[in-house]
């Protein structure tokens, strides 16, 4: 007979604050309560809104102003916006570390690499902590144009595609074939027409001076 051991586990949380949209809940009192909800999570991520064309004819159909004229396919989030958020932050004195991407914060309360690979963007890492950033380096893998090929070839994926130093970019590739790649690499997959700026941090160019 064999005996059945319980093992504990610990539970993780973390904060998905999203989405943040100046005019709506960016004031200070409003994040400084969010933070303070936020004391007792493991990671805590942030993030802006998806300003598409169905979000845009809602809020208009419902008489809300939409708080933005532009729609993107990325989630915007404004240059001075995210300035604010991380300044109210420190201001605080929070100690649970704040993420700019979900599977950053997911991977930190679990003690894992991330496994959308944002290593291969480095300024997104600019304000994780020093021992997640270890974790992602260690874990972070180029792959081989071989062991890319090998896999498109598995998948049934049709792409010309690029390896580079932080992501491979592809062309034609739909959405979850190209993020169903990125979570089996743990590397960056993008698509030519879809360029990350430099600290744009994958977000809508809405809100940032043309580089």
């Amino acid at each position: 007979m064999k005996l059945l051991v319980a093992k504990k586990v610990a539970l993780k949380l973390y904060y998905n604050w999203r989405p943040i949209v100046p005019g709506w809940n960016d004031d200070e009192e409003t994040v400084c309560g969010v933070l303070e909800a936020a004391r007792g999570c493991d990671a805590v991520a942030f993030t802006g809104l998806f300003h598409r064309k169905e979000q845009h004819e809602f809020f208009a159909n419902i008489g809300i102003a939409p708080p933005y004229s532009e729609i993107h396919r990325r989630k915007i989030l404004p240059q001075d916006l995210e300035n604010n958020i991380l300044r109210m932050y420190k201001e605080c004195g929070l100690t649970v570390p704040l993420f700019r991407k979900t599977s950053c914060a997911v991977a930190f309360a679990h003690h894992e690499s991330d496994y959308n690979g944002h290593y291969g963007v480095p300024d997104i890492c600019d304000i994780c902590p020093t021992d997640q950033v270890a974790r992602c380096a260690q874990s972070h893998k180029k792959p081989s144009e071989e062991e890319f090929a090998e896999l498109l070839q598995r998948y049934g994926y049709d792409t010309v595609f690029k390896v580079g130093d932080g992501h491979v970019e592809t062309v034609g590739l739909s959405e979850e074939q190209r993020y169903h790649l990125q979570h089996t690499l743990g590397f960056q997959i993008w698509d030519v027409k879809y360029p990350h700026l430099k600290n744009q941090h994958g977000r809508a160019p809405v809100g940032y001076t043309k580089p």
